[in-house]
């Protein structure tokens, strides 16, 4: 349930020029989001902000997939598919929530910046709980 209304709200927010690419990509995202105990709404908004929910995008950097994560960190268990990096992006942002004692905006700067992120990287990791909010219903 948590699946279908979590990408039916962000498909209603947002232009996706494939539909159905953006609600394949939102279902892993929050799937995988549960299965390691990690907000779906959370972990969705980052997707979209790191890649739009496409499947196929590379960063300048080289980061890859819906998650944009740097091969490099991918855990040694996750394939190189799409579900493999939305496993790995989650994952990673598990620890980061861990490691910033849920400090979600904190969490969310070092998935973007690293360890010391920066003014820019925390305002983007404000954007990214702006959309999570509004995700869990919150205004």
């Amino acid at each position: 349930m948590i699946v279908f209304i979590l990408c039916t709200t962000i498909l209603d927010l947002y232009t996706f020029r494939d539909k159905d690419e953006a609600y394949d990509v939102c279902q892993m995202v929050v799937v995988e989001a549960e299965s390691r105990e990690v907000d779906p709404a959370l972990a969705l908004a980052l997707a979209f902000h790191e890649s739009g929910l496409r499947r196929y995008v590379v960063s300048k950097a080289g980061a890859v997939g819906p998650m944009q994560v740097l091969p490099r960190y991918w855990p040694k268990n996750c394939p190189i598919t799409t579900r493999g990096q939305v496993q790995a992006g989650v994952t990673i942002l598990r620890q980061l929530v861990k490691r910033s004692r849920g400090d979600e905006v904190l969490a969310v700067a070092m998935y973007n910046a690293g360890n010391k992120p920066g003014k820019r990287a925390q305002r983007w990791a404000r954007s990214v709980l702006k959309l999570t909010r509004k995700l869990r219903g919150e205004s």
